[in-house]
């Protein structure tokens, strides 16, 4: 899903990042090792606590597990985040309370009768067809899937986690951000639910940075959005089922073009248009004004 949402983003971007790949000189964004290193730490707390969320009552417990989990985390070879410079120890110290911030968050913004069932969900591939007939397939992988344990416990919430913020994620903003990220993810628990008996009811984004909510649920959700942490906006409009159906045909057009090798386009009608001096379209200043201020 991330590829077709960078493509949908802007194809000039998805060539530079996902095709031509260029090497990163230096070393890895910190906020990425963050954020990696903070999905590592709650998919673990997750497992060792399974089935269970965290709750004003068990708060504690969830705690007393982060420095160790941490500490697991930060000693496996394979994420290099550990090391005894200065930064190592910022950056562990960090993600110990970046985490500890969220449990307590989640703690007091409870999902209803929904709960952890499934971690680092992998799907696919989904055999899919674009409007010209061309097939693809989606794969990928959810970071959490919740439950309902009441009486409807044929529903479920895609929860994704983001490092950074989720306000722009909205669930009017599809067409103008093309974010299908969360439309395929949907779409592909509807399609194995098919055999489970799940059905999708929500799919939330939730920022580990400042635990703010965003993404879109069904309508029978609204009156507890509040207590839920979710903006109520995000459970009205046009149907679920209709809003996944809009982000398969956004999906739908971008692999259309992937596949067809079509990249170059009007920047005018981009929705987050690469801006660099080498990318047609990238600034209509009339002169190379740009190329200087970027130096």
């Amino acid at each position: 899903p991330t590829t077709v949402e960078a493509f949908a983003a802007c194809p000039y971007q998805w060539y530079v990042q996902r095709a031509v790949s260029p090497e990163v000189l230096g070393p890895d964004s910190e906020p990425l090792k963050i954020g990696v290193a903070i999905h590592e730490v709650l998919q673990k707390l997750y497992e060792r606590r399974q089935g269970e969320r965290p709750e004003t009552d068990t708060l504690a417990d969830w705690l007393g597990l982060v420095r160790e989990t941490v500490d697991q985390v930060f000693a496996e070879p394979r994420l290099a985040l550990d090391g005894t410079d200065v930064l190592s120890r910022v950056r562990k110290m960090r993600v110990i309370r970046m985490v500890r911030d969220f449990l307590e968050a989640s703690a007091g913004k409870q999902l209803g009768s929904f709960y952890p069932a499934h971690l680092e969900f992998g799907f696919g591939p989904i055999d899919m067809e674009t409007p010209g007939g061309r097939t693809w397939g989606l794969a990928g992988r959810i970071d959490r899937i919740d439950l309902d344990r009441g009486e409807a416990g044929d529903q479920a919430i895609v929860i994704d986690y983001k490092s950074g913020g989720v306000t722009h994620l909205k669930r009017s903003d599809l067409q103008k951000t093309g974010k299908v990220q969360m439309p395929l993810y949907l779409h592909a628990l509807a399609q194995g639910g098919q055999d489970s008996g799940l059905t999708p009811v929500a799919g939330i984004y939730i920022s580990l940075r400042d635990g703010a909510r965003r993404g879109a649920f069904a309508e029978q959700f609204v009156p507890v959005a509040g207590e839920w942490g979710l903006v109520s906006t995000d459970g009205k409009g046009d149907s679920l089922e209709a809003w996944i159906e809009e982000g398969l045909e956004i999906a739908g057009a971008a692999m259309e073009d992937l596949l067809s090798g079509r990249i170059q386009h009007d920047p005018n009608e981009c929705r987050h248009h690469l801006d660099h001096p080498a990318v047609p379209g990238a600034r209509d200043s009339g002169d190379d004004s740009y190329g200087r201020e970027s130096e």
